[in-house]
């Protein structure tokens, strides 16, 4: 899947933190062919970024959520799924998995 600058994409990824996997809604926005925004909801929270990057298929960005910082970095595989990490400060990789759920020109 390809993403194209002025649309937004609607995506549904689980974060396995611990025993339990976390779900989070997200929108990714994006501005241009290597630069992104957006925000996620997970257990209520809806935090925004605005430092995604992408490069060499590669999307990365980084939230700080009570006080820990977490830096993401994903991939896009053309069937619309997702496959990256989330990696904490002090902390081995954790996999994130989830698909975009729908494109829409914002």
């Amino acid at each position: 899947m390809t993403v194209k600058p002025g649309y937004n994409y609607y995506c549904d990824i689980s974060v396995k933190y611990g025993l339990v996997p976390v779900k989070i809604s997200a929108v990714i926005r994006v501005d241009s062919e290597t630069s992104f925004h957006g925000e996620g909801t997970a257990m209520g929270k809806t935090i925004g970024f605005k430092n995604g990057v992408i490069k060499d298929g590669r999307y990365c960005f980084s939230v700080t959520a009570k006080g820990m910082r977490a830096a993401i970095e994903a991939s896009l595989n053309p069937d619309g799924s997702i496959a990256g990490t989330a990696t904490l400060a002090g902390s081995k990789p954790i996999p994130c998995k989830g698909n975009v759920t729908r494109e829409e020109k914002a």
